[in-house]
């Protein structure tokens, strides 16, 4: 929130507010929404290597941000937006 808008707020309705927030992250926490699971390897390269496998191929490493290989691209398949 603004600082400024906080002014207009108690510290009981500030409270409240945090309070309301937290419980509405640990609801989407815990259901797991937004998650994905991978397997040993994949994992290991998304968070200490900082890659993944090519979306479309399967085969090619490439960094997280990126969602197909230099191949994929130049081919033009038709799944890269």
């Amino acid at each position: 929130m603004c600082p400024i808008l906080l002014d207009a707020y108690n510290g009981e309705e500030i409270r409240t507010i945090a309070v309301l927030k937290g419980i509405e992250e640990h609801k989407r926490y815990i259901s797991m929404e937004d998650t994905k699971t991978y397997c040993k390897r994949c994992a290991f390269l998304w968070d200490k290597k900082g890659e993944k496998v090519c979306d479309i191929c399967k085969e090619t490493l490439i960094p997280i941000p990126m969602h197909a290989c230099d191949k994929c691209q130049k081919e033009g398949h038709p799944a890269i937006l």
